[in-house]
């Protein structure tokens, strides 16, 4: 499950980037509870890539877990659905390259997945 299948299966109210000016690109945006839980700011934007760390505009940085009690989700329910949210763990970049060095030799190396 991806973290937009995770607020839509918790009934909580998001949008996408291009759905409101507020909402960068790559992110998920939510209100924030904390700040303007019943505004139309949608000022609290979840990575869609790696969603376990969220972060407002006005009170910071705040885990997805935090987000979600302070939204009204019970701890069982977010034990449940966290456990079934897709890792989001960013894959490491591919290096490779050619080094030369003064004396006129040089060393390949090849790409690593």
């Amino acid at each position: 499950m991806d973290v937009v299948n995770l607020l839509s299966s918790l009934g909580i109210d998001f949008k996408r980037h291009g759905e409101n000016s507020e909402v960068t690109s790559g992110f998920i945006g939510v209100r924030c509870p904390l700040c303007s839980p019943h505004g139309d700011r949608y000022k609290l934007g979840i990575p869609i890539a790696v969603p376990w760390v969220a972060s407002c505009w006005t009170c910071g940085k705040m885990k997805l877990w935090d987000f979600l009690i302070a939204s009204g989700v019970s701890r069982e329910v977010c034990k449940e659905r966290l456990g079934t949210l897709d890792r989001g763990i960013p894959t490491k970049k591919v290096v490779g390259g050619k080094l030369v060095n003064g004396k006129g030799w040089c060393k390949v190396w090849a790409k690593k997945a």
